[in-house]
């Protein structure tokens, strides 16, 4: 017993669990070395005090000793916490950048009218299914043929689906539910006059195109891709936010370039035109990447995949960002929230809503596109702060399962370790991809349904790839003035102005 009780082993223990945490707390490689060089001196200076304070006085009070041993224990066990912390956040940080796997979900899809009850009910019958999935429903196609036998269709546009369903041209279809909500956009009542009998998942590989590039000492490109999937963020779904973001660590400026969900551009995996939100349904975040280097003549390092969800979690763990409205206005996408007109602090819900938001306004897209570089401002200015460290494992728990990467987690610790190093006051930039908005027939999914599209205006796009090609050059830019160098645009000026004078 008093071999337990010991203050060799009491101070033993609180050596080796102040180790280990030193261990772990180097581990991570997100504190900067003078940081690193405080949070050992905290510890070094802890145990000294222990030492000190459970030394047996000469004379024989206890009572001090024992203070010593018992405070002493308590820095241990909290020590032990701090380290399960770090080493859980360490681990989902990993796995956060864990490219992985994609999921496409099929289901085999009646009229609730039908009758049809299960799928051994559709035996003999005609199943329609969308025929530029190719492989993919093929894939689907023969695995419920090993169930039943019928007659199946291949549709090349979605809303001719419904529309067979809806006639009895078919008696059901092999959705990929993927492309529920585009159809839905034409039958809104689809959701409500069908049901689900079968479903099938497919989990193909990801490929991993991640840059090489140092991203604490070159600019770097990251797109965003925000996504609404009921499957998570791995499922294969549109891309209704479209956000690139181009860092360079050495100036610390930062242009944030939004791209209309809706821009009818050229797809990379078929060259055909349809809405850039599309084209994640055809090959993935890599394919909406390999589109949008395509157009606007760029190179892109790295995306972020982040499901909505997120957005709410995150900002309530970061408790909360400051944010101007311009308008008070009830949002479209959640009616129970009211957010007024001026400097308003919000929580992830009313984030979230501010962010989706477009009806309230006159440019519509446009101005949702200002409200999510405005929430992602908001959320990194909070972000970069060291006051981070304090919830650090609170952070990442909250967006666990809703935001996925292919940065590796190396980078992301090298860039959190220059951030509170440096201390960089970022400069923001924003920029915006114009277009004209009509209603056509001719999108690859949908070619013969009229559909809302956004034409790309052509300067726009010259315009926003400059800016981007400048900043990875390594220079800096004014989007509010439309300089690419500002540093040589300042040079002409004042050689200007010794020749007036």
């Amino acid at each position: 017993m008093k071999f337990i009780t010991s203050r060799a082993l009491v101070l033993g223990i609180q050596a080796v669990v102040s180790a280990v945490l030193a261990f772990f707390v180097v581990k991570i490689g997100i504190l900067p070395t003078k940081y690193l060089m405080a949070a050992f001196a905290v510890l070094v200076v802890l145990w000294l005090l222990m030492f000190l304070l459970s030394k047996p006085s000469k004379k024989k009070k206890v009572a001090r000793p024992l203070i010593g041993k018992i405070v002493s224990l308590l820095l241990s066990i909290a020590m032990v916490f701090g380290t399960s912390k770090i080493i859980k956040g360490d681990s989902f940080l990993s796995s956060l950048t864990n490219v992985g796997t994609e999921t496409t979900t099929y289901s085999l899809v009646v009229l609730k009218s039908s009758g049809y009850k299960n799928v051994s009910s559709l035996k003999g019958k005609t199943i329609d299914y969308y025929a530029n999935d190719k492989k993919k429903a093929m894939q689907v196609k023969d695995k419920l043929q090993k169930q039943i036998s019928f007659h199946g269709n291949g549709e090349e546009d979605n809303a001719k689906l419904a529309s067979d369903l809806y006639s009895g041209d078919c008696d059901a279809i092999l959705l990929n539910e993927s492309y529920r909500e585009m159809i839905k956009e034409t039958y809104s009542n689809f959701e409500s006059k069908t049901k689900v009998l079968w479903q099938e998942k497919i989990v193909e590989e990801v490929e991993n195109t991640a840059s090489d590039v140092n991203v604490t000492k070159k600019p770097f490109v990251c797109y965003i891709s925000g996504v609404d999937s009921r499957g998570g963020v791995n499922e294969n779904s549109r891309s209704d936010v479209n956000l690139l973001v181009t860092i360079n660590p050495n100036n610390g400026q930062m242009l944030m370039t939004s791209i209309p969900r809706d821009y009818y551009v050229k797809l990379a995996n078929c060259g055909k035109k349809d809405k850039l939100t599309h084209s994640a349904l055809y090959g993935g975040t890599e394919n909406s990447i390999k589109t949008i280097e395509d157009f606007l003549d760029i190179n892109i390092d790295f995306y972020a995949r982040v499901d909505f969800q997120s957005v709410i979690q995150l900002v309530d763990a970061l408790g909360g960002i400051d944010i101007y409205s311009d308008k008070a206005f009830i949002p479209y996408t959640d009616h129970g929230i009211k957010i007024p007109k001026g400097n308003v602090h919000m929580d992830g819900r009313m984030a979230l809503a501010f962010a989706r938001e477009r009806y309230t306004y006159q440019s519509g897209d446009q101005h949702r596109t200002e409200n999510q570089q405005a929430v992602l401002q908001a959320i990194i200015k909070k972000a970069v702060s060291p006051k981070i460290l304090t919830n650090y494992s609170e952070i990442l728990d909250s967006i666990k399962d809703t935001f996925t990467t292919n940065m590796p987690s190396s980078s992301i610790r090298a860039l959190v370790n220059k951030q509170l190093d440096d201390n960089i006051k970022w400069d923001f930039q924003k920029s915006f991809l114009k277009g004209e908005g009509v209603m056509q027939t001719g999108g690859y999914s949908m070619p013969k349904t009229r559909l809302w599209y956004s034409i790309p205006d052509e300067d726009s796009i010259e315009l926003n790839s400059k800016y981007i090609n400048a900043m990875c050059d390594g220079k800096k830019i004014d989007t509010e003035k439309k300089i690419f160098d500002v540093e040589k645009a300042e040079k002409e000026a004042k050689e200007a102005e010794k020749k007036t004078n």
